[in-house]
């Protein structure tokens, strides 16, 4: 397709076009270009074409997606050759390619021999294809290791260093079949793969992590400390640096090609081993020597016989313990005589048909077409609870067809045909993970860092998972959403329970049930994608890098059973005797001789070990300290050593100093400093560039220069007052910023003036901002506050609110700027009164889906009732929560009016007796014609309490007249003493 141009024109532009090419075939003259007709885009800048990216790899880890129109053709195209740059003429898009021939050039670009603009050249020697290929997709898998993250890294650091483009391209190759087999064995259910591959799959996913935790090193020491020089002295430096770099990288690629070896070496030794060989070895490893060993998960009888060879009796008291989920087979490891198996009780057929069938439609009956089927399945889930609701959740995903679910009961079948003993659980278990795409099997693994029946918060765990490069930039979503989007999915497919429910209806924290975390723990562990401290009968191989550890618990319990266990790997290498003598009995000795230089996680929970020095840490991404009650000031010595951190919590400690050095930190994103008490932050902050999400408590006071971080997508709580002018004034330049949290305090009389100028401030800011991306913004506002702050003119309104909360004190009124808010969608408001003409503003929000209104009193004419008409009558809305304690509500809706509306949630003090009005708090529910459910929360006192009778029965009665029958629940408190106690 040609770029529009005049007539005139076609012949000059064809002499140009030939005249570069021409050009291209001579080293020593200019590298031809495209005229590009405006001016370069920002660095950065990512233009899509209808959602499908092309990838570009540029210097310094620039990735520009070029549009289908120059990648539309076969993607044949090699970055080798003379240096030629691309512009789309009438979509702007740029990118510096290295060119092999003129077939490869792509069509319908005007090109002459003009000088190249300045931004990053690309010259890896890679094809387009390839890199296309391994930029798709998640960086970092619990499955393919850091494998897509490496590809790219090392094709940024081609663009820097010429002189080791062809050791790239080998690397890249090599890790490109590795990255196949890989995604090949993740596919693999447990008990069909290989043994061998499975091993050489953990030396590839552990070689992707150590070469990542390399290149990642040279390029925070090196690549980026050469960025933007100023100055000749500084560029000579640089230069020398460079030179420095170049010899570094290839002695480091040198290093990485002779791992790859050993790795490709040791496989094929190994592949065809012999089994006796290896039992010879084992026998001798352990002669002599007292051991216990856990054989894990056995599938038949043959496999036990050739094992058990290994070991032979001996009078150390060594103790061989054996899971499996074939009954026989337990048997056959057992000691004559001795038999515990045990097994659950299952579920009533009909209890078990119930469960199933209002998970996946939400009602007790089952389309007639699918009845056969459904009976089918159940029967193999053989009235186990969690393996009904796996299958269930599995099928909500699916469509409702004979097929699809006939396909399921054929998989289910297929994992038990081999034998009726097989645990039924842990197979279907197994259904669901594999069924679940590669993210998010890495995000539901993630899930064991955390204890069993803890209450997992679900920022904090997006925000992890963000920090650890499993969550991959979408076009026209952040990241966090793209985060949530993977929490929503665990929730919907029953593989994470929800706990709280927030104000809005959204889930806010979860748990994982107890089987199923044990599913993960085991995957985790066997995958050394986690290493867990503190759990009974989990094995801790010190041999093994550690990736993440999790520090879960400290009882004297736990320790003990360490001692008297000793649980470790017996290695089929040699360990010296001192080793075996070691004490396991203290947790912090444990934790010395694990290798922890390579650990990307350190959680720790309270009750946990003492804290370890942050110096054995190195490569750490997280650091989450969230709760740990141990954790002093002196504790964060060391941590500007952390050059790779993106995510550190110090949330719930009684740290009051944040040492200055972390504004070394750049690779940062999450900084979490909600202490228990008042504490420090570095005046430098604002240095953080990558910063995205800053939670502090209200009393800390933020740094002048704010406005400089631009990244900032997220910030609580600003103390109004505690902050100078000019931070308040900075807030207004965060374009980026999605979510903000502030806190109004009243003020002294003598303060006045102040307070008066901060709160203008902070009110344009809000105004700035809410020209951009402010979704979400919340105030806390103290009584003194309340008043003065909604009087104030919010001019222009933030238009680009789709959240607002304001809430702690009540306001006399809603504001009248609220009207404006037209994207807005939830909405949580405190008012001392609420009126009609409220109602009226509030009811003509267009987008308004949920509405809490926290009220006191209700001010109507004469009286009367509380009406929501049609013409006011919030179309979008589908929850409300309205009332208060000690509000006497009673309300009216018309005919037209919320038409969307499934849930209404009431609450309200019971008039007097002797008032004629209180037989009912609400008057046309019939009109409700989407209602699904009704809650009322109902306070009253003694002398009301018949009144109270009275109002429940009519409400009663009215959602029984109605056509859906919506669900009711009711809550009763009485504010009286029984006088006959």
């Amino acid at each position: 397709m040609e770029m529009p141009r005049k007539t005139g024109d076609k012949e000059r532009t064809r002499r140009q076009r030939g005249g570069a090419l021409r050009q291209e075939k001579l080293s020593s003259r200019s590298p031809p270009s495209l005229v590009p007709l405006r001016s370069p885009p920002s660095a950065g800048r990512l233009p899509m074409d209808n959602g499908r990216p092309r990838y570009f790899i540029g210097n310094k880890g620039l990735v520009t997606r070029m549009f289908s129109r120059i990648s539309s053709r076969p993607m044949s195209l090699h970055l080798i050759g003379q240096p030629v740059t691309f512009v789309d003429e009438d979509r702007q898009s740029y990118a510096y390619i290295k060119i092999r021939k003129r077939t490869d050039l792509p069509q319908g670009l005007l090109i002459s021999p003009s000088s190249p603009p300045s931004f990053p050249r690309i010259t890896a020697d890679l094809s387009l294809r390839t890199v296309e290929e391994h930029m798709e997709g998640f960086l970092v898998t619990a499955a393919t290791g850091a494998l897509k993250s490496v590809l790219v890294k090392l094709a940024a650091m081609a663009g820097e260093f010429e002189g080791v483009r062809g050791q790239i391209s080998f690397l890249a190759d090599e890790f490109a079949a590795m990255h196949v087999f890989l995604l090949r064995m993740s596919d693999s259910e447990e008990g069909n793969a290989d043994p061998q591959d499975k091993a050489w799959t953990r030396e590839v996913r552990e070689l992707s992590y150590d070469i990542e935790d390399s290149l990642d090193e040279f390029m925070l020491h090196v690549v980026d400390g050469s960025a933007n020089p100023d100055g000749f002295i500084v560029k000579c430096r640089n230069l020398l640096t460079k030179t420095m770099a170049r010899r570094r990288i290839a002695k480091m690629i040198a290093e990485f090609k002779a791992q790859i070896k050993e790795v490709g070496e040791r496989n094929a030794r190994y592949m065809n081993g012999d089994i006796q060989q290896l039992i010879r070895k084992i026998t001798t490893s352990l002669k002599n020597k007292r051991y216990l060993i856990v054989i894990d998960d056995l599938w038949n009888i043959e496999s036990w016989k050739i094992i058990r060879c290994a070991f032979s009796r001996s009078i150390t008291g060594s103790r061989i313990i054996t899971t499996t989920r074939i009954n026989e087979v337990a048997e056959s490891c057992c000691f004559p005589h001795v038999h515990r198996v045990y097994k659950l009780r299952p579920l009533h057929f009909v209890d078990s048909k119930r469960l199933f069938l209002k998970r996946i439609f939400g009602l007790e009956e089952c389309p007639s077409h699918l009845t056969e089927v459904c009976c089918n399945i159940l029967a193999k889930c053989d009235g186990l609870p969690l393996a009904t609701i796996a299958i269930s959740s599995l099928l909500a995903t699916k469509a409702p067809t004979e097929d699809q679910w006939n396909q399921v009961e054929k998989s289910i079948g297929y994992a038990l045909e081999r034998n009726e003993d097989v645990n039924g659980m842990i197979r279907i278990l197994s259904l669901s993970y594999f069924d679940l795409p590669h993210n998010l099997r890495t995000c539901l693994l993630y899930l064991c860092t955390f204890p069993e029946d803890y209450i997992i918060h679900k920022k904090r765990l997006v925000r992890r998972w963000i920090a650890e490069g499993f969550i991959h930039e979408e076009h026209g979503h952040t990241l966090y959403e793209l985060g949530q989007r993977c929490f929503n999915e665990l929730i919907n497919r029953s593989l994470i329970e929800p706990r709280y429910i927030g104000k809005f209806g959204e889930v806010k924290s979860c748990r994982v049930h107890d089987t199923i975390l044990d599913f993960i723990r085991s995957k985790s562990i066997e995958e050394n994608f986690v290493t867990l401290l503190g759990i009974p009968n989990v094995p801790i191989d010190r041999q093994k890098k550690v990736r993440r550890l999790s520090l879960l618990v400290n009882t004297e319990e736990y320790y003990s059973s360490l001692e008297e266990n000793n649980i470790k790997y017996v290695l089929d290498k040699k360990e010296d005797d001192s080793n075996e003598q070691e004490d396991n009995s203290n947790g912090f000795h444990i934790l010395k001789k694990l290798n922890l230089c390579n650990a990307r996680l350190l959680t720790i929970f309270p009750h946990s070990v003492k804290v370890p020095s942050l110096l054995q840490f190195r490569r750490l991404r997280v650091l989450d300290f969230e709760g740990c009650e141990q954790l002093e000031n002196h504790h964060l010595a060391n941590i500007e050593n952390l050059l790779h951190l993106k995510y550190l919590s110090i949330k719930d400690t009684i740290v009051n100093v944040l040492p200055t050095q972390i504004t070394r930190l750049r690779c940062l994103q999450t900084l979490n400093v909600d202490v228990r008490g008042a504490i420090n932050i570095p005046t430098h902050i604002y240095r953080l560039r990558q910063l995205t999400y800053l939670l502090v408590d209200m009393r800390c006071q933020l740094p002048d220069k704010i406005g400089n971080m631009q990244a900032l997508q997220e910030l609580k709580v600003v103390n109004v007052l505690a902050q100078s002018l000019n931070t308040l004034q900075g807030l207004g330049k965060l374009t980026n910023l999605r979510k903000l949290s502030i806190f109004m305090p009243g003020h002294h009389a003598d303060a006045a003036e102040r307070y008066k100028g901060h709160m203008k401030a902070m009110i344009s800011s809000i105004c700035k901002l809410g020209r951009d991306n402010l979704h979400c913004l919340t105030i806390h506002i103290s009584s003194v506050s309340a008043d003065d702050f909604i009087q104030e003119p919010w001019c222009p309104p933030p238009l680009s609110l789709q959240e607002l909360v304001i809430n702690q004190a009540p306001m006399s009124r809603v504001p009248r700027w609220i009207g404006s808010l037209v994207n807005l969608q939830r909405l949580g408001l405190y008012l001392k009164e609420l009126s009609q003409e409220d109602v009226s503003t509030l009811g003509g929000l267009p987008a308004l889906l949920s509405l809490i209104l926290y009220v006191e009193e209700v001010i109507t004419e004469e009286g009367g009732r509380l009406r929501i008409s049609s013409s006011y009558g919030f179309p979008s809305l589908e929850r409300i929560r309205i009332g208060g304690e000690s509000c006497r509500l009673e309300l009216t809706f018309e005919i037209g009016c919320l038409p969307k509306l499934q849930q209404l949630n009431l609450e309200c003090m019971v008039a007097e007796e002797n008032h004629t009005s209180s037989s009912n708090v609400v008057f046309g529910i019939e009109h409700l014609s989407r209602l699904t459910t009704i809650y009322c929360c109902i306070h009253y006192k003694y002398e009301t309490r018949l009144a109270k009778v009275a109002m429940l029965a009519a409400l009663e009665r009215s959602i029984i007249s109605h056509p859906n029958q919506p669900t009711f629940t009711k809550e009763e408190y009485g504010d009286f003493v029984d006088e006959s106690c």
